[in-house]
């Protein structure tokens, strides 16, 4: 049985801290949860099984209670909290999804026992290596042109919390302040996206990529990826144009993701009702090319926390801890 033991989140925010929280609920040997940060000490505001999660000072990161840690903030800071960690006692995972590591990457592809540190892929080349594999299984994929209108949440609760206050000042007619975004982004979209990481547009986009493309390292096709911020909290909205080897059948695509539990097939999928705390990616409309059998496109919307960031950590956490998994 495994002995229960306490979870170190480092430098979350508000958005990627709740979501990894209500994932450590469902584990029953995860006992307790701290917080490390360096730079702020105010109260966090979590919440885990109802009572709220402490701050720990940067001294007690080693204590042997403390069996995984998940780092959360940008790649800067990375390295400082990686020297402390003890690796003979301890697990880290680096769930900030800039990191482009093979030997990291995708668990699934690992020994976890031999392995002490695990980095999770960027949650929108998780979200699209889901849909890509499905296709690549069944048809053998030839290209995929991809498109995502990102949500504000890509640069975390700051750009969040600037859409609501620029929306707020627009309805009431009063002037619009500019921190996390050069120019408005309530009631608009900009060509850029903006990350908490506070990487580049570029760079983003290159990160992406190469961690799908490292995902199909076996597999010869041409990708592209176009990405726009838009004026929504959370929720990104996926457009896929995928041209497989073989005929694709309509109908085995859509018994596929009815089927897996990772997807759902609705209507008219919408951020509020299918994002926002949603640990599915829910696929919308799905046209084949009557003229072309081996091309298809298809709408689907993720939440890039909920299921962006929870949806890789429970599964690489049933992975890691398999034999001894309880989950409510």
């Amino acid at each position: 049985m495994q002995e229960a033991f306490t979870v170190a989140l480092i430098e979350p925010n508000e958005c990627i801290g709740q979501a990894i929280i209500s994932e450590l609920e469902r584990l029953q040997f995860v006992k307790k949860i701290l917080i490390y940060n360096r730079f702020d000490v105010s109260d966090n505001g979590f919440l885990f099984r109802g009572a709220p999660v402490s701050n720990a000072p940067l001294d007690t990161i080693t204590d042997e209670q403390i069996k995984l840690l998940i780092y959360c903030a940008d790649d800067n800071s990375y390295p400082f909290y990686r020297s402390r960690v003890d690796f003979n006692h301890q697990w880290l995972i680096d769930a900030s999804g800039g990191g482009f590591d093979p030997q990291m990457l995708f668990f699934d592809q690992m020994d976890l026992d031999s392995i002490k540190e695990v980095k999770l892929p960027h949650p929108i080349a998780y979200q699209y290596t889901l849909i890509l594999d499905v296709f690549n299984g069944l048809y053998n994929l030839k290209s995929a042109n991809l498109f995502t209108a990102c949500a504000v949440s890509t640069g975390g609760q700051v750009a969040m919390n600037e859409l609501i206050m620029q929306t707020k000042a627009i309805l009431n007619h009063e002037e619009i302040e500019y921190d996390v975004f050069p120019k408005q982004i309530a009631l608009n979209c900009l060509p850029q996206i903006y990350s908490s990481s506070h990487i580049s547009n570029a760079k983003l986009k290159e990160i992406i990529l190469e961690q799908i493309k490292f995902y199909f390292s076996n597999v010869n096709f041409k990708i592209d990826l176009t990405m726009v911020q838009v004026p929504v909290l959370r929720g990104h909205t996926m457009v896929s144009h995928i041209e497989t080897e073989q005929a694709i059948s309509l109908k085995t695509v859509k018994e596929y993701f009815m089927d897996h539990a990772s997807t759902e097939i609705v209507a008219s999928p919408n951020p509020a009702q299918h994002c926002i705390f949603k640990n599915q990616i829910h696929i919308g409309e799905i046209t084949h090319n009557l003229q072309d059998e081996t091309s298809i496109s298809m709408v689907s919307m993720a939440d890039e926390f909920g299921f962006g960031i929870g949806a890789p950590l429970r599964a690489l956490l049933i992975r890691k801890y398999q034999k001894v998994m309880n989950i409510n």
